[in-house]
């Protein structure tokens, strides 16, 4: 049975302990989080934070690079003196895809934990199960991994980057934005059959794909445990599809390349960052893949918050690579040290000081590793689709930095 798991970040202190030790120097440009020491009295109440997501199997290997970023930010803010002397305790549940699960330890971990936010969630099938929750109590959840359908329809649902429609609409735009110039417009569509994502990603990219420049010439459902998509890939082959719009896990993305390459057929596959892994670079199938991410790429760290998160995870998460899962937990986390980082030492943080915070961001993009984030009080977020394109090119990401937006859902 999935166990929920209450632990703080790598090399944090425990709640109520004496104040951390000061660490390096806050990377230029960056939002400073931490405290002097010799400001903090050592007593300040912790600030409690939290998140429940399918973070085992099939779904925790596509989902928990974000959960672990977020982890590794709390194990630098406390080591550096805490946010405004507050530590940060970020407590991990995992729902084991288990909707009624969620449920139940979102529950657990608001009233019997205390948690004031749910900061990334990695629960594409099982979140909304305890969206009409967070709403009657009015706890936000900051951030998540892109698949949730409901993001733009709840009030205290907070993204980061896209998601939903919106996400799914920006991948369509960024393939075509490399694609389209190169001739490459006769697009297949692949969709898994688990998530909602998918059968949402069939209908938006059948319906939009010309808006962007593609015809759609093939139309095929997939599965994560499927063994082989060779007759797929001779299919959309006859089809004299250019472009592969796949919806699946990455997983699932290397072995229909592969598998398409052995036949002799070599579309380029368009993704977003969701579905993609660092391990694509070793893998010469995948060479020529787009990956549209709806935060600035992990690999960019020419941007000082890109450099912070660089630095972060190889401290606090060394096992965790840079990748475009984790990047997006991190985003996550700076919005949140963003929204509480004006409150005072001496006073307890509150869920309504996360709210207040992140309601005054007013068109903050966090240094520049998102678009412009803006939220009203009562009201869902506007949908939003803004991002970055990657190119994977002889083992390398490559990315122009340039962030674009779809016409109709800028900010």
């Amino acid at each position: 049975m999935p166990s929920q798991r209450s632990s703080q970040a790598q090399g944090t202190a425990s709640a109520g302990s004496t104040k951390a030790a000061a660490g390096g120097p806050t990377a230029p440009g960056a939002t400073p989080a931490a405290a002097t020491p010799g400001s903090c009295s050592g007593s300040e109440p912790p600030i409690i934070i939290g998140t429940v997501g399918s973070y085992s199997g099939v779904m925790g290997s596509i989902v928990a690079a974000g959960m672990r970023a977020v982890q590794a930010w709390a194990g630098r803010i406390n080591a550096t003196g805490g946010l405004n002397c507050h530590q940060v305790k970020y407590i991990v549940a995992d729902d084991g895809g288990d909707a009624a699960r969620n449920q139940s330890l979102t529950r657990r971990l608001v009233e019997q934990e205390k948690v004031i936010a749910f900061v990334y969630t990695g629960a594409p099938v099982t979140a909304q199960a305890s969206a009409s929750y967070l709403n009657e109590k009015q706890v936000p959840e900051i951030g998540q991994e892109g698949g949730h359908m409901f993001t733009y329809e709840s009030p205290m649902t907070f993204p980061i980057g896209a998601a939903a429609i919106p996400i799914i609409r920006l991948t369509l735009a960024g393939g075509a934005k490399i694609t389209v110039p190169k001739g490459k417009t006769k697009a297949a569509l692949l969709t898994c059959q688990e998530v909602e994502y998918c059968n949402v990603a069939d209908k938006v990219n059948a319906e939009r794909a010309s808006e962007v420049g593609y015809q759609v010439v093939y139309k095929a459902k997939v599965t994560f445990t499927q063994p082989d998509f060779t007759s797929i890939c001779v299919s959309a082959q006859n089809a004299g599809a250019d472009v592969l719009l796949v919806a699946t896990d990455a997983n699932s993305h290397q072995r229909i390349m592969a598998n398409c390459n052995r036949v002799g057929y070599r579309p380029t596959d368009v993704l977003t960052t969701i579905q993609a892994s660092i391990d694509f670079k070793n893998d010469p199938n995948m060479d020529g893949s787009v990956i549209v991410s709806n935060v600035m790429p992990w690999f960019l760290n020419q941007n000082p918050v890109v450099a912070e998160y660089q630095a972060t995870l190889k401290k606090y998460a060394p096992s965790q690579g840079f990748d475009a899962t984790s990047m997006n937990g991190y985003s996550s986390a700076k919005a949140f040290e963003k929204a509480v980082q004006t409150v005072p030492a001496g006073q307890p943080v509150t869920t309504k000081d996360v709210l207040a915070g992140l309601y005054r961001l007013d068109g903050d993009d966090l240094g520049g590793i998102v678009a412009p984030l803006r939220f009203t009080p009562g009201q869902p977020a506007k949908p939003v689709a803004c991002g970055w394109t990657v190119v994977l090119n002889k083992g390398e990401f490559t990315s122009d930095g340039q962030r674009f937006c779809v016409k109709g859902l800028e900010p």
